[in-house]
Parts: C-alpha cells; structure tokens; sequence
C-alpha cells in the first residue's frame, strides 16, 4: 500500500511472520518499508504505526543517513549493525551481522539494549568457564560473579564478599583475552596487589598472561555501543 505522511510517500509492504514476536519496519531501498508482524494489521493501523516514525522514515527517503553505518566487536569479532524499528527492544546476532531492534533514537535506551546483548553474551561465556579457571587456580569456595558498565577497569576482585565484578564490554574482546582477565581476578583471592608473587602464581596457571594482557591493553574499540 502507499500513503502520504507529511508530503512523503510512503509504501509499505506488510509481511507476516507469525513466528516473529511483535512488529518491526524495515527500509528496503530505494523507497519502499517492509512491515513485520505476527499478526494482521488493517491499513489504518499501519499508517498509524509508521507516522509515530516520521523522523526514521524521512531519514531512509531522503537518505540523510544510512540505515547502519556502525558496527560492534562480540567476542574478538567485527559485526555490521542494523538498527531495525520494533516494539521489542532487543539487540541479536544473526550470522554476520548484529540488530538493534528499537523505538527510540535516545542513546542511552539503545546503550541499554546494547549492555543486555553484552550481558547475556559475557556471563554464558564466564559461567561456562569459571569452574576451570576455579580448579586451575585452587580456590574451593563459592564466588558471586557481577557485571558493570564501567569504563575504568576490565575486572574487580573484592576478595572478603567473595565477589568478581566484569566490566560489560569485555565481551568485545577475543575469547583469550576474557579469560586472562577471569584468572586475573581470581588470583586476588589470594594476593590483594599486583607484587611479584601475584604474577608468579597468576603465570603458573597462565603462561601467556602477559602477552595477552599487552594486547588487550592496545585494543581499543570505537565501536557504535
């Protein structure tokens, strides 16, 4: 169908997906939507949808700027992102790329989005890895594992609450490069500083600590979230 939304013309293409959850809109080039749902909509509800995205809409006509343009590293790896407008906010990896599904252009709702997308990414990785690390490092008792988006550290260790804190973006880092950090917290349950001792028992277990840390200290990512 077509319609006009403040002298644009608009065409939308309704497809259903009833396994998708909720809806979201798509901007196929060079002019037309495809609108996603699990369920049918009437004409009207539509063109009611869509003209809450007005600015998206005037934007992908006009091509003042392009759908994605920006890109984010998971686990080592560079991924385009597509942001894709939906009443869910989520953000998924789907073979090379990476969504952001929205309803907002506000940066910091859509950081959110992204902070869930690290979490969930980060904390399978680590709990799929911490009872190694564990054993290799010889500590016995139970550690409550945390996630922050900090900007100051990759990791904390607070050794008396028995409480490991990751910093969310580590999950931008190659799988080595997480794990040296894991084995570095550990190591300060059982040294508070960084003293000769602390890198002697951390390289035990942990040959090419330092190589990896190196390098993970000369990565930096300008990434889009």
């Amino acid at each position: 169908m077509e319609f006009l939304l403040k002298g644009l013309k608009v065409k939308v293409d309704f497809i259903l997906r009833k396994e998708k959850r909720g809806w979201s809109i798509k901007f196929k080039s060079p002019d037309t939507f495809l609108f996603y749902s699990n369920r049918i909509w009437r004409d009207d509800e539509i063109i009611l949808e869509m003209s809450k995205h007005y600015r998206f809409i005037k934007r992908c006509l006009n091509q003042e700027e392009k759908i994605y343009s920006n890109s984010i590293h998971l686990f080592g790896k560079e991924y385009e992102l597509i942001k894709e407008y939906s009443d869910i906010r989520r953000m998924v990896l789907f073979g090379d790329k990476v969504y952001l599904y929205t309803d907002t252009e506000d940066k910091n709702i859509n950081q959110q989005i992204a902070n869930q997308f690290y979490y969930e990414n980060l904390s399978y990785f680590v709990n799929n890895h911490i009872e190694k690390a564990k054993q290799d490092m010889g500590i016995k008792f139970p550690i409550t594992i945390q996630y922050k988006q900090v900007k100051t550290y990759y990791g904390e260790c607070l050794p008396k609450r028995r409480i490991v804190i990751f910093q969310l973006a580590l999950a931008k880092y190659d799988e080595i490069s997480i794990l040296s950090v894991i084995y570095h917290e550990l190591c300060h349950f059982y040294y508070q500083n960084h003293q000769s001792s602390f890198y002697k028992r951390l390289e035990e277990v942990f040959p090419s600590y330092r190589e990896i840390q190196a390098r993970l200290r000369r990565t930096k990512y300008n990434d889009a979230y």
